[in-house]
C-alpha cells in the first residue's frame, strides 16, 4: 500500500505511476480463507493533496471502485477487513485533523461506506505509534507501529501531529508488527515485539 514516505504527503502523478510501476495497482482486493481485503491509497483521500485535475481523478475513480467493490458481497465474505497507511481516526472517531489521521469529512465518508459494505476491522500505519479507535457499529480502526522507527510522544504534546514528536527509538524491545488472527468466529490482534518475535 502506498503511503507518504512511497508517493508523498501531496503525491502527483509522477509518484503514483512509479509506485504503479514498481508495486503494482495502489488499491486492489484479494480473498482468502473466504475473507475480503480491500487495499486503499490513503493519500488519495486527503482533499488538500488533491492538487490537480488528475489526482481528483484517481481519487473518484478509488471512490468508484471501492462503491462497486462493496456492492458484490458474491459469494459473502466471513469478514471484510480494510488496509490503508493513514489512519482514519486514532484515538476517537470524531477526532479533530490532524497530520496522523483523515479529516473529519473524508473519514466520515470513508467509514460510513466501508460500515455499510461490511468491514469490520481497518489497519492503519503512518503514525508510528500504538492507536485504536471505536468507529461504531462494530467497526475498529486499529493503527500498528512501525517495524523500524517508533515515534514517541513529547510530554504534554498533541500525539497526532508533528509537534507532538518528541524523539524517536528503534530497538527491538518497542519495533514490531501486528499479529493478526481470523477465525469463523472474529478477527483478533495483538503487537508483537521483535524481542517477543525471537522467543
Amino acid at each position: 500500500l502506498p503511503g507518504n514516505h512511497d508517493i508523498g504527503d501531496v503525491p502527483t502523478p509522477f509518484s503514483i505511476a512509479e509506485y504503479k510501476s514498481c508495486f503494482g495497482d495502489d488499491y486492489f482486493q484479494f480473498w482468502a480463507g473466504g475473507c475480503r481485503f480491500l487495499c486503499l491509497n490513503s493519500q488519495l483521500l486527503v482533499e488538500e493533496a488533491l492538487t490537480t485535475p488528475e489526482l481528483k481523478q484517481a481519487a473518484e475513480a478509488q471512490h468508484q471502485w471501492l462503491t462497486q467493490a462493496l456492492s458484490t458481497q458474491e459469494p459473502q465474505p466471513q469478514h471484510t477487513v480494510a488496509f490503508m497507511h493513514i489512519s482514519p481516526a486514532l484515538d476517537a472517531y470524531d477526532e479533530d485533523t490532524a497530520y496522523f489521521n483523515l479529516p473529519p469529512e473524508p473519514r466520515r465518508r470513508l467509514v460510513e461506506q466501508l460500515r455499510a459494505g461490511g468491514v469490520s476491522r481497518i489497519f492503519a500505519g503512518h503514525f508510528h505509534r500504538e492507536a485504536r479507535c471505536d468507529a461504531g457499529d462494530g467497526l475498529e480502526i486499529v493503527t500498528t507501529s512501525a517495524i523500524g522507527l517508533n515515534l514517541i510522544t513529547k510530554p504534554g504534546g498533541d500525539r497526532r501531529n508533528l509537534a507532538g514528536i518528541g524523539g524517536a527509538v528503534m530497538s527491538e524491545s518497542v519495533s514490531g508488527c501486528r499479529l493478526v488472527r481470523v477465525s469463523a468466529t472474529g478477527i483478533t490482534d495483538e503487537y508483537v515485539t521483535v524481542e517477543e518475535m525471537k522467543r
